[in-house]
């Protein structure tokens, strides 16, 4: 399992930078970084070596923070050009939307 922090930020210079000052003042790797804004707001999404740790802190300083659990595991019975793929995940919309499909 993984899980994705979704941190919902202002969209000014500096807004993602703080929130990965907070994250390297306790010492806590960020593996993968996703980021998104509209308008005057973002998201940025993050896979970190201290979910818990990261979230708690993010949410002491303010900030709204979400984590999504996602299961990913991977079958192929008839070989690997038939292979199949499970994906369990907290928010259906959005990974509608990662993965292109229609909602």
């Amino acid at each position: 399992m993984v899980a994705v922090l979704n941190v919902a930020l202002q969209n000014h210079p500096g807004s993602l930078a703080e929130v990965l000052e907070i994250l390297a003042r306790a010492e806590i790797n960020v593996d993968a970084i996703e980021a998104e804004a509209q308008g005057d707001f973002g998201t940025v999404r993050l896979l970190t070596s201290k979910p818990r740790l990261a979230t708690d802190l993010l949410k002491q300083d303010g900030y709204d923070v979400v984590i999504n659990v996602v299961s990913l595991f991977g079958t192929s019975p008839d070989g690997p050009a038939n292979g199949r793929l499970l994906l369990r995940v907290n928010d259906t919309k959005a990974a509608r939307k990662v993965l292109g499909l229609p909602e």
